[in-house]
């Protein structure tokens, strides 16, 4: 007997991996400033250099916060899914774990500085 795998739906899928980009830039960003910088140069602003110069900030931003969601919108679907009693494919769980270390990392950032 074999059990149904299923995988994300399309747009969920489509849009995963269009925010991925812009939410690793953000999370590397931060999270070096946070760590890195902080150790070598002494207390940051963390985040602010970035957002006040940079013109990719609007579209970064954009993406971080629709990866928070998107995340909280796929743990409820991989949920729904093993309820059903289906299987997860593997691409939806490298999916999700692709976007929810950095979603996670940006969620943590304000509590190490």
């Amino acid at each position: 007997m074999t059990v149904e795998r299923r995988g994300l739906p399309t747009a969920m899928r489509i849009l995963g991996w269009c925010i991925a980009p812009g939410t690793w830039l953000l999370a590397l960003r931060l999270g070096w400033e946070a760590t890195v910088l902080t150790a070598c140069a002494g207390p940051q602003m963390i985040g602010f250099s970035f957002m006040h110069t940079s013109p990719l900030a609007l579209p970064v931003i954009l993406s971080a916060f629709l990866a928070q969601l998107w995340v909280l919108l796929a743990i409820a679907w991989v949920a729904y899914t093993v309820w059903r009693g289906r299987a997860v494919e593997r691409r939806a769980w490298i999916q999700l774990g692709v976007l929810a270390l950095p979603a996670g990392v940006l969620f943590v950032i304000p509590a190490i500085t």
